[in-house]
């Protein structure tokens, strides 16, 4: 099967004006999620410059479940799938080139891969493990290094880029950890530092709210449920910005308090995540459905769904995994997503039918047992 790449450049429209969130200076900031940011919706031909598929290579040995994790490095696509714990590597036309490691319990082999990052300049992969309380690292080309012990638990990391790594705890304390969310270590685990404490009274995690996400000096950070993202500088210990996510009044009122999960219908930020210097995306549940947002940390604008119509591409662009040097953004879509889009949304699929004829193809396959695609995608400047 040849698998192909779709493009479909969008010709960007007229000017559209925006209303810049609440800003009552560069610290606090506040964004609607619940209605509108805009005077005026507007189409999604005027905040994507060009959209492009890229199907991963589909075979009888090769059936993943998702991308949850994607990285790109030397014109190769690293992507991690959890639910069936392997990671692969894709070349630029989604062609299946090599795995990185074995799972099991022998030397250099891994178990509950949850997150992965790559040093470009080392060419190291670092593949986080918690279940063996280890980040396993790797060449770039799949070749075991060594084994970094951790003497605590953590559901994310992230790769600092100034030789030191920073661990989400998720309300999981220890003897190092104490009760910290989040922790920075050297290259080898040492705990330098530790911020965002929580109460003891806590007795359980939380697997899809709650987040630290970092890169350089400093990294946003969400304790679960939360409706506000903190932006931490990491050698300071300073909170350098706060930006709130104005719910409409469905913001989680039990703090600390997990059990009330379920007892109310309310909103909160999820897990999908991702941020540089220009845009912030942020995953939301709101109205017991996953949604997102985009957030322009130059001039302030923000989108939620209530600002764009026609057709569904905003709501299957969630929160992407990475950025190329050129500026795309890379997402993900699974054969599950695609056919509940088309369920819940089946009026604007119509719409996008008509709107983007070249991407059908590729998402329609989707529907037939093969592996997710990748979205890439640019934004419009002025967005």
């Amino acid at each position: 099967m040849n698998y192909k790449t779709w493009w479909l450049f969008l010709i960007t429209l007229a000017v559209f004006s925006c209303s810049k969130p609440e800003v009552k200076n560069e610290r606090f900031v506040t964004i609607n999620a619940a209605k509108p940011n805009l005077k005026e919706p507007v189409a999604s031909q005027q905040l994507f410059k060009s959209v492009q598929i890229v199907s991963l290579e589909t075979n009888d040995k090769l059936l993943m479940a998702a991308a949850n994790q994607v990285k790109f490095f030397e014109d190769q696509y690293f992507v991690l799938d959890r639910q069936i714990q392997k990671l692969f590597v894709f070349d630029l036309q989604g062609n299946f080139k090599y795995q990185i490691g074995t799972e099991g319990d022998g030397p250099g082999e891994y178990r509950e891969i949850v997150d992965f990052d790559i040093d470009e300049i080392s060419k190291k992969l670092y593949m986080f493990c918690p279940e063996q309380l280890a980040i396993q690292v790797y060449t770039t080309s799949g070749e075991h290094i060594e084994r970094i012990k951790l003497d605590f638990y953590s559901s994310r990391f992230s790769l600092l880029g100034n030789d030191k790594l920073a661990f989400y705890t998720n309300y999981n304390p220890s003897d190092v950890s104490g009760y910290n969310n989040v922790l920075i270590t050297d290259m080898k685990g040492k705990v330098l530092k530790k911020y965002f404490s929580y109460p003891k009274s806590i007795q359980s995690s939380v697997g899809f709210s709650g987040l630290f996400a970092g890169n350089g000096d400093s990294g946003f950070y969400a304790h679960a449920f939360s409706d506000t993202l903190h932006l931490l500088n990491i050698e300071t210990g300073e909170i350098d910005q706060s930006i709130k996510f104005d719910f409409d009044g469905k913001e989680w009122p039990h703090g600390f308090n997990f059990n009330k999960l379920g007892s109310i219908d309310i909103s909160w930020l999820n897990t999908s995540f991702f941020y540089n210097d220009h845009f912030l995306f942020q995953g939301i549940m709101h109205e017991r459905r996953n949604r997102h947002l985009i957030y322009n940390r130059k001039n302030g604008h923000a989108f939620n769904e209530n600002d764009v119509s026609e057709d569904l591409l905003f709501k299957m662009i969630n929160a992407p995994k990475t950025v190329l040097p050129d500026g795309t953004y890379v997402s993900s879509l699974s054969s599950l997503g695609i056919g509940v889009l088309k369920k819940v949304y089946s009026e604007e699929w119509e719409q996008f039918v008509v709107n983007y004829p070249e991407l059908v193809p590729p998402l329609l396959a989707l529907e037939q047992e093969q592996n997710p695609v990748l979205i890439l995608f640019k934004l419009n400047s002025d967005l």
